[in-house]
């Protein structure tokens, strides 16, 4: 039998896994840190002024910036094959 070849296979393809597996845990949190900051400077903004209509359209720039830009670079499907991947290695 040739499980020589087989071992290796299966142990570079679990090292690949593991690694695309923490790259995209790490673009998450990259992306959470760029949002972070936008909402950070929104919130500024906030403070900063004092009529009401102008806070009420920080806020509507920060849901749309988590809704539209923050939501979908999170690439959640992404972590989810990760975490399947990473699921079926330990089974």
């Amino acid at each position: 039998m040739d499980t020589g070849k087989k071992q290796p296979a299966t142990s570079l393809k679990a090292k690949r896994i593991r690694q695309d597996a923490r790259q995209r845990l790490q673009n998450t949190i990259n992306t959470m840190q760029k949002s972070m900051y936008t909402l950070e400077c929104l919130l500024e903004q906030f403070e900063e002024t004092e009529i009401d209509e102008e806070r009420s359209l920080f806020l509507n720039r920060a849901i749309s910036h988590l809704t539209y830009t923050a939501m979908p670079n999170f690439r959640i499907e992404l972590l989810a094959q990760s975490q399947a991947e990473l699921a079926m290695l330990a089974a």
